[in-house]
């Protein structure tokens, strides 16, 4: 059971396959680089849960535990005052 919880917007790049090649991010380099690979992925993921919770009148954010122990990249909290 997890005691303590934070929840708190994250900020996300707007376009990920613009972000990659901006920043010079070949394919290579994410198959090499699987941490830097996730968080293009989480990125991209988030991109498209935003409009689907928008469309459900959801708050979509992250949560994880106070010493950051424990995360899930993304809740959608619905038919609650969010």
């Amino acid at each position: 059971m997890v005691k303590r919880l934070t929840s708190y917007p994250k900020r996300y790049l707007a376009h990920t396959a613009l972000s990659l090649s901006l920043a010079g991010v070949a394919a290579v380099d994410l198959v090499a680089d699987p941490p830097l690979a996730g968080r293009y992925v989480e990125s991209f993921v988030m991109q498209r849960l935003r409009p689907q919770g928008a469309a459900v009148r959801g708050a979509l954010s992250h949560v994880r535990t106070g010493a950051g122990e424990r995360e899930v990249d993304a809740v959608v909290e619905v038919g609650t005052d969010v």
